[in-house]
């Protein structure tokens, strides 16, 4: 065989090991959260699958880059979901994005967690129901993934969507929950679970605050309801002026939650 026709079988060689490909039939949600018709083959790493934040959304929580793997899951009123998760581990957290946003957005943090030995899970939501979306995301995260351990995460109508859910969820399918700016879901706060995280900006939209007063005042111990200075709201905490700071106490909570302590 001759040096050109080695060169062509190599090179088609290395590249048909990097090749992974699946049928997926049906309707799912995608990151627009519009429903679509799923028909897909994946082509490289679990880890490449996810397209990049923009600089905004990646702030220095993590240099590494855990693998990832895009999964799907049917929320508990039925209608398909897509997610990513990243890591491994007994302790799993759900990041549920706002109005607007897709699960990408967490994507720096679903590293973090996962560098800490967690197992993170970004999740789109079916916009007509968010609710039922988060709480198909704790079913399959309890009884499909098996962890023993879990926290919600959400940022404005995904931190609603997770204080219903956490009152709607089975006693004890929730240890831990955080909302940054939820718009709602105070009306029940006397029913949460598990450990309680509130983050607020003073200066945004009064709506926000209020709901957050009224769960520091309404929710069960332990609780915890911590005012930013400034107007960033939802996931702009994470990046703006504070993030630092609300990056840190995230992972505080996080580790907190996952070691019981």
């Amino acid at each position: 065989m001759d040096r050109g026709a080695l060169r062509r079988r190599d090179v088609l060689a290395a590249s048909g090991a990097l090749v992974v490909s699946g049928g997926l039939s049906g309707c799912v949600f995608d990151s627009r959260g519009s429903l679509r018709s799923q028909n897909t083959t994946t082509t490289g790493s679990p880890s490449t699958q996810t397209p990049p934040p923009s600089s905004a959304d990646a702030p220095p929580d993590s240099t590494a880059a855990p693998r990832s793997q895009r999964v799907s899951f049917r929320a508990t009123h039925g209608a398909e979901l897509e997610g990513t998760l990243y890591g491994a581990g007994d302790c799993g957290i759900v990041l549920i994005p706002q109005s607007h946003k897709d699960r990408h957005i967490w994507r720096p943090q679903a590293k973090t967690y996962a560098q800490l030995g967690h197992l993170a899970l970004t999740t789109e939501v079916d916009p007509t129901n968010r609710t039922e979306s988060v709480l198909g995301a704790i079913r399959f995260m309890r009884r499909e993934q098996n962890v023993t351990r879990l926290l919600l995460i959400g940022a404005s109508t995904g931190g609603k969507a997770a204080l219903e859910a956490n009152v709607r969820a089975e006693a004890g399918a929730v240890d831990g929950t955080v909302t940054l700016s939820a718009n709602g879901g105070a009306e029940n706060a006397s029913e949460l679970q598990g450990r309680l995280l509130f983050m607020i900006s003073e200066d945004e939209r009064p709506e926000y605050v209020r709901v957050g007063h009224a769960l520091a005042e309404n929710a069960p111990e332990p609780k915890e309801l911590i005012t930013y200075s400034g107007g960033a709201h939802a996931r702009a905490l994470v990046v703006e002026k504070h993030g630092d700071a609300v990056r840190r106490r995230l992972r505080k909570f996080v580790s907190t939650v996952c070691t019981g302590s």
